[in-house]
């Protein structure tokens, strides 16, 4: 019953196109938090100082009437159809001096009116917690996103979360980590940390034939269930250290797919230090070495040592712009970060990198990465609105690459207007693991995503979402260009209560010939007990 996901998890973790987005009372407030006031479960030596909540649990239903022009998302013939989704869930949330949390389960029943073989349950399970089990020695953090996602961008993919005969498959991303913190004083801080995540597919069709009469040649192959084993040692500056900061960090990584004879292991080992000639400017130099193996692909290790110099400025308490160049991964390699505080509720944020990884262990990270906003929710740390870790722009894969990121994000509140708009630029090379090596494929995504908020009174308001992107693939016939707007407009009837109205325009083009134009029109109720 939402409108849209405003930007692609994969490229900023933000929401996927078939999750919720907040609700209009929050979304302001969700926005604002980016600029400070999401942070990581729970900070090592502050709990304290944390203030606490009592556990809540939200228990809710809702009923969705939604009308499509074309309920299989076919080239031709395009069918109409009504679909009927009832759903119940929950949420949970708590802080106490020692643990904090939240859970969102939901579950959904599609039933069509003409398209019954398309009948069936979706679920969506995100989930958080971290407890301090020794008083600032000793934590535990385990984190759970389960939801439907697309297994290609050629086939089908609803615009509204619905279910589908192709083209789904069900994402299992979890991860469980015990650490250990220590302070030295003011010289030093230290953690040390295990991490096992698990990365699993199901519930797909084994290939997915994007439309009727063509080849089964087409068909995208189940990616691969795998676990991840990562032990990780950091020591970084303490107080003690002004003008000089530095950070030492070694990792270890090793990735098992199920039922196959294939592992991947990764180390990397890193001294960063800062130095600051005046107040505004740094001078910041990197050296590493990178270990990448792939028991799985020709030539898959690569062993090169790297190094990165250049500078972090901070002209005023409102910008910070780091930029680094070097050698990393057998070539040439930079990376740069932005950071501009606008005013004091809009901030611009813009950055680029390159890493070596799978998909599964993309997954896990992005999943990894994300902080809690202060109702303890996962959120994209860049825009602090909800997000799926598990939604990304290409199709599912089980490869090694070497990715590109580049984005630029513009995030906050206008007064009663919420904004976020990104622009991204994503690279990956698929089947290589070093700049040194020639990809079997390469796969390109450019687009822009865009979600403004207008909040009416403090019972209504309206969203207002838009996207566009482009996929380039090296292998013919597989680009694709994806355009999306939708406009939502939320009442709430009574505190608990609340209506929804909305529109979804979706269009998929491609040379494939599996490229589809649908309009969605929805009409829901949601109920909180």
């Amino acid at each position: 019953m939402a409108l849209i996901g405003a930007v692609s998890a994969a490229r900023a973790q933000t929401p996927a196109q078939d999750q919720p987005a907040p609700p209009p009372s929050d979304l302001p407030a969700a926005q604002s938090a980016v600029q400070g006031a999401a942070q990581p479960s729970l900070q090592p030596g502050t709990a304290d100082a944390v203030a606490e909540r009592p556990w809540t649990i939200v228990p809710w239903a809702s009923l969705d009437e939604s009308v499509t022009d074309n309920a299989r998302l076919l080239p031709s013939p395009r069918t109409g159809d009504l679909i009927t989704a009832a759903s119940a869930g929950l949420g949970a949330s708590g802080r106490t001096r020692r643990t904090v949390g939240s859970l969102e389960a939901d579950a959904t029943y599609d039933k069509y009116v003409r398209a019954t073989d398309m009948d069936g349950f979706l679920y969506n399970v995100y989930g958080n917690g971290t407890a301090e089990v020794l008083d600032r020695y000793l934590f535990v953090d385990a984190r759970s996103a389960i939801d439907t996602q697309s297994l290609g961008p050629n086939g089908p993919s609803a615009a509204a979360q619905h279910t589908l005969p192709t083209n789904q498959l069900r994402v299992y991303n979890n991860s469980f980590s015990p650490y250990l913190n220590h302070d030295f004083g003011t010289w030093a801080n230290a953690e040390l940390r295990y991490r096992l995540s698990t990365a699993d597919f199901s519930g797909a069709d084994v290939g997915q034939i994007p439309a009727q009469g063509l080849p089964a040649s087409l068909a995208i192959p189940l990616p691969g269930n795998t676990v991840t084993n990562e032990y990780r040692a950091e020591v970084k500056s303490g107080q003690r250290f002004t003008r000089l900061r530095w950070d030492l960090m070694g990792d270890i990584l090793n990735t098992s797919y199920i039922g196959a004879d294939r592992t991947i292991g990764g180390r990397t080992t890193t001294l960063e230090a800062d130095y600051a000639v005046i107040r505004q400017v740094a001078v910041v130099g990197e050296l590493g070495y990178d270990t990448f193996r792939d028991s799985g692909i020709p030539d898959g290790t690569s062993n090169y040592p790297s190094w990165r110099t250049g500078l972090r400025l901070t002209p005023g308490p409102r910008t910070s712009l780091t930029v680094l160049g070097g050698q990393r991964f057998g070539g040439p390699y930079w990376s740069g970060r932005l950071e501009y505080q606008i005013s004091p509720k809009l901030r611009l944020s813009g950055s680029h990198d390159i890493t070596v990884t799978t998909e599964q262990q993309q997954l896990n990270t992005t999943l990894n990465d994300m902080v809690t906003n202060p109702t303890g929710q996962l959120v994209n740390p860049v825009t602090a609105l909800a997000s799926s870790a598990n939604q990304q722009p290409f199709a599912y894969v089980s490869q090694s690459y070497l990715l590109q990121t580049s984005q630029v994000t513009l995030t906050g509140d206008l007064g009663r207007t919420g904004v976020t708009v990104d622009v991204f630029n994503q690279v990956r090379d698929l089947g290589v693991v070093n700049l040194a090596q020639t990809p079997v494929e390469t796969q390109q995504a450019i687009g822009f995503d865009g979600l403004v908020t207008f909040t009416l009174t403090p019972a209504a308001s309206i969203h207002l979402g838009v996207s566009a992107a482009r996929l380039f693939d090296s292998v013919p016939d597989q680009g694709n260009t994806a355009e999306t707007a939708g406009l939502s407009y939320d009442y709430k009837l009574s505190p608990t209560l609340t209506a929804v109205l909305s529109y979804r325009y979706d269009l998929i083009t491609n040379q494939l010939g599996t490229g589809y134009q649908d309009n969605i029109g929805v009409v829901g109720l949601r109920k909180e007990f």
